[in-house]
This record gives structure tokens, sequence and C-alpha cells, in this order.
């Protein structure tokens, strides 16, 4: 009997240390986010539609869709991401809710349409989607915040919290210097570091997240150290690839990025106009700066054609891959 008011006691005390139990969306969320990496988007959605939770089989959906929308630069997807959670949801949050993984998703659904926002305005320069995106970030940091700390939630709310923090100050430039927002940058790196070590469904997100984050802050070394890991869980996939392309065109490493540019733009072409055109203005600069001609040629082409269009030029200037 004393064994057993022990052991009843030990998983009391556990569960006051390490929070609430660990729900089964969870896994599903983990085994999803899985296949988004492997470039399964098909089988993500399939996969987070099996949940009975309507709104987290929305959630599920609209993440998958949200990341094939930035892999094809194609808003039609970002369509369907916005619709598979209604924003009418979004308002039925509660961030004091005792249960901290609702509120987790709940804020991971703010995160989420934040983005959403950021993309359309990249796509469309209509100044109301730059509102909206920052309304829904301010809301999402609001909810996250109040579980940052919890050891089961927490680590997870911290992959979301440092990528609105990291960014928002990164793409606030201006504003930071005149003192209207705060340098929340360093904040953002290290969140990203605790999510990517501690994290179970966003790990892979914090971890992609974190590399190109000190990327743009300057910190190479380390993220090339970080995206060495992720290459060895997703080798040949193309986040894999794009980000490996950054940090050789950071690093000048004009032949390495052409072997990926090369792989990437047969991908592409066809499919995704936009993600052609930067390709190739990446190929045909790396090419002139090696002396290989033809293939300069060729991309030098390519971009200059794809470029005459009016909607892939501004779109390019807006998302800052475009000195136009």
């Amino acid at each position: 009997m004393r064994i057993n008011c022990v052991f009843i006691i030990s998983i009391l005390l556990f569960s006051c240390l390490f929070g609430q139990g660990i729900p089964d969306w969870i896994s599903t969320y983990d085994n999803g986010f899985q296949l988004i990496y492997e470039d399964e988007f098909d089988s993500a959605v399939t996969l987070f539609n099996t949940l009975d939770d309507e709104f987290l089989a929305g959630l599920g959906v609209t993440i998958t869709y949200f990341h094939y929308s930035k892999d094809m630069e194609d808003t039609s997807y970002l369509r369907r991401a916005s619709t598979a959670t209604p924003i009418k949801d979004l308002d039925k949050i509660d961030p004091k809710s005792s249960n901290k993984w609702d509120v987790l998703a709940y804020g991971v659904a703010l995160t989420y349409q934040s983005f959403i926002e950021g993309v359309y305005y990249t796509h469309t320069g209509k100044i109301k989607y730059a509102l909206n995106c920052k309304k829904y970030s301010d809301r999402a940091i609001k909810v996250l915040e109040n579980i940052v700390n919890d050891n089961g939630a927490g680590p997870e709310a911290s992959a979301m919290l440092g990528n609105l923090w990291y960014w928002t100050s990164s793409k606030g430039e201006v504003l930071r210097k005149f003192g209207l927002i705060k340098d929340a940058r360093e904040k953002g790196i290290n969140a990203l570091r605790k999510s990517s070590r501690r994290a179970r469904i966003f790990e892979d997100f914090a971890s992609y997240s974190l590399v190109m984050a000190l990327l743009d802050y300057g910190k190479i070394d380390e993220s090339q150290r970080i995206l060495k890991s992720i290459i060895g869980k997703y080798p040949n996939t193309r986040s894999t690839e794009w980000t490996l392309l950054f940090i050789y065109l950071t690093q000048e490493k004009c032949i390495e990025s052409l072997e990926i540019i090369d792989k990437l733009y047969k991908f592409y072409e066809g499919k995704s106009d936009i993600n052609c055109a930067s390709l190739a203005k990446y190929g045909y600069l790396c090419a002139e700066f090696e002396g290989l001609y033809d293939k300069e040629e060729f991309y030098r082409a390519k971009y200059d054609n794809l470029i005459k269009n009016k909607y892939i030029k501004s779109v390019l200037k807006r998302s800052g891959n475009e000195d136009l």
C-alpha cells in the first residue's frame, strides 16, 4: 500500500512539473509536419483530415497549404489555406484557458493567419494585408506568451514566437531606427534555439526558421551547423535545398550554388515562374562570377523573359529577392 501511495504521489508531482498530458492530436501533427518537410503535401492533408476535431483538422490543412503555397509561390494554395481555418473561428480564442494545448492550437492558428496575410501583401502590395499581418501577429504573441513557460506546450509556442519576434524586428528596420519598435531579434533567435532542441511538433519548423534567422543576422557558421542536422533528416527535399542554396550564396560558393539552382530550376520550370525568375537571377550571377558564359547566357535569357511580367517583378521586389 505504501508503495502504491508513493507511486501515485510521484505521478501527481510529475504532472505538476510537466503540465497537462500530451493530447492525441500532437502525434498526428508531428507526423504531418514530417510529411510537409518531405514535400508530401497531399499525404499531409489526408492525415490531418483524419482528426475528429474540426478546428484541429482545418488548422493542419491550413498549415499544409501555406507551406505548399510558399514552396510553389502560388496564391491559389494560399486561398485554400485561408478557408481551411475560417477567420471567424479565431475570434473564439480564450488566451487564458487552463488547457495549454488548446491555447497553443489557437496561437498557432493566429500565427499562420499572420503568415498568410504577409504573403498576400508580398503578392499584391495591398496595405490592408500588411496591416492584417501585424494585427494577427500581435494577437498571436499575446496568446502564446501565456504558455511559453509551460513545460509541455511552451517549446512549441517558442517556435511561433521566435518567428514573430525575429522577423517583425528584422523587417521593421526603419521602425527600429526611430525607436518605434524594439529590437527583438536576439530574443527571437533564442526562442527558436529552445524550440529546435525541445519541441516535438515544431522542432523542424524551428530549425529551418533558425537557420534563416541566423543567416539574416550574420551568424553563418551556426546556421550551417544546424542545417547539417536538418540535411541528415531531410537530405533531398526542396526546403533543405533552398536553405542550403541561401547559405552557399551568402558564402559566395557559386559552383555549389549552381548545382542546386540547376536542380531546382528543372523542377519548377512550367510550375512556378516566380521561383524560376529568382533562380535564374541567382544562376546568371553565379555563372558570371565563375566565367561560365554559356550558363550565364542561358539563365540571363530566362530571367529577362520572366521579369517582363509585371506581377512577377513586383512580387520579387516586395519579397526582397531582387534589387530592381
